[in-house]
């Protein structure tokens, strides 16, 4: 374990000290390991069948729910990097799961929407993301999830600027 300083900030009294890092014992990093955790066993369920990688369905998402975003909305709404998303916004408009409409008023910028095959995808991946969640969040009580919530909507609004 790595070693701590008293800081009277700290709720629980424990910081690490920047000599001895530690990335095991890092919040950020476990919070990086556990959701490339989750993701990494989701995608292995659809990946193959759908030819799908989980760029690709985080867009597919994002327009289900928001219809009509362009490439870089996704990308702030997600949290991905804006490369990561134009990737995956090539690759579903050759498969012809999305399709991209000019916005009006600016030519230069797209607007993108589901197809019936996106929409084909996203009805047959959504109750796989139901079942990862509720998965995730079974063992937990009600309030646990709640703060657990509430802190990573803080941090992402603290951070995500």
């Amino acid at each position: 374990m790595n070693q701590v300083t008293k800081s009277s900030s700290d709720k629980t009294g424990i910081r690490p000290t920047e000599v001895d890092f530690d990335l095991s014992n890092s919040l950020a990093f476990r919070m990086v390991k556990l959701v490339n955790v989750l993701t990494r066993e989701f995608q292995r369920e659809f990946e193959a069948d759908l030819d799908l990688g989980l760029p690709e369905w985080r867009v597919i998402a994002a327009l289900h729910r928001k219809p009509g975003l362009a490439a870089a909305d996704i990308a702030r709404l997600t949290g991905q990097n804006p490369m990561i998303i134009s990737r995956a916004v090539k690759r579903l408009l050759s498969m012809g799961r999305i399709e991209r409409r000019a916005m009006r008023g600016d030519g230069r910028r797209f607007q993108l929407f589901l197809t019936a095959a996106g929409a084909e995808v996203f009805k047959h991946i959504s109750p796989l993301a139901i079942r990862w969640e509720k998965a995730l969040v079974d063992e937990m009580l009600p309030q646990d999830i709640i703060s657990i919530s509430n802190l990573i909507d803080g941090a992402i609004e603290r951070f995500d600027s």
